[in-house]
């Protein structure tokens, strides 16, 4: 959204990539540009098509500033996103930096605030025990780039859940998580999201890459049953929007899995 250009923080490079998109986003990211000399804007072409995760890999090597925020292109930043979450970051000199955010449908906004219990935590263990409680999103963070290079954090190739194993890994690996409990991103719900059922499969990946995430976790019990249920619920929201073929396909990977099998 060109609506990110409005950010009333002075120092931000704007890394627009058009992932060979069908319409005219290459015109109109070229006429961005030259509408706003002023600002630092570079524009980039995938040669092939790579989905949001790869794209946001190539996205983090082509950035040169010392932090990252993604935004997705049909959503809207708050002006003050990046002032504000900057001067958090840097008070506390954190890996990175969590707000609260909303979701705007045809007919209805929702909150998601950070969770009292996750501001309440005292350390980053805690934090961590709790993870899979935060939003799973990568555009409400704001995040250290080279605490992402330092870990090799990169998003998996995966088309349903990337952001939830990304953020996952992340909060892994981070010494220091800081939290900003301000509505300052919206994401506005599509009928095109990819979300909407056409890579479910991907489910079952997700839950493995995450599944070994949470093995190295000093509590993995709680996170790993936590996981499982996430993984049934999202299942269930998800099978009705699908092919026959498809229900088949998941539910044959879903009762494949050894903790499924195992289940009461």
């Amino acid at each position: 959204s060109a609506k990110v250009l409005e950010q009333n923080y002075g120092n931000i490079e704007f890394i627009f990539i058009d992932d060979c998109s069908s319409d005219n986003t290459w015109l109109t990211l070229q006429k961005l540009k030259e509408d706003n000399p002023l600002k630092n804007i570079k524009i980039y072409r995938n040669e092939n098509n790579l989905g949001p995760a790869l794209t946001r890999n190539r996205s983090i090597n082509l950035a040169s500033g010392k932090y990252i925020f993604f935004c997705d292109s049909d959503d809207i930043a708050d002006p003050s996103l990046l002032s504000k979450a900057h001067a958090v970051i840097e008070r506390d000199q954190s890996d990175l930096v969590v707000f609260a955010y909303e979701v705007v449908g045809k007919d209805f906004t929702k909150q998601y605030p950070i969770p009292s219990e996750l501001l309440n935590a005292k350390t980053v263990e805690d934090i961590r025990g709790l993870s899979i409680h935060l939003s799973y999103s990568s555009c409400d963070k704001l995040i250290s780039r080279d605490f992402l290079l330092k870990h090799n954090i990169t998003f998996p190739n995966i088309r349903f859940g990337e952001d939830m194993c990304w953020t996952m890994k992340v909060l892994q690996h981070a010494n220091k998580v800081s939290f900003l409990n301000e509505y300052l991103y919206q994401y506005i719900m599509t009928e095109n999201s990819l979300s909407s059922g056409k890579h479910a499969l991907d489910m079952i990946e997700c839950y493995k890459i995450n599944r070994n995430t949470f093995e190295q976790f000093h509590n993995k019990a709680y996170l790993l049953h936590e996981l499982l249920m996430h993984l049934i619920d999202t299942y269930k929201n998800n099978f009705q929007k699908i092919s026959a073929e498809q229900q088949v396909n998941l539910a044959k990977a879903l009762f494949a899995l050894p903790e499924i099998q195992n289940l009461e």
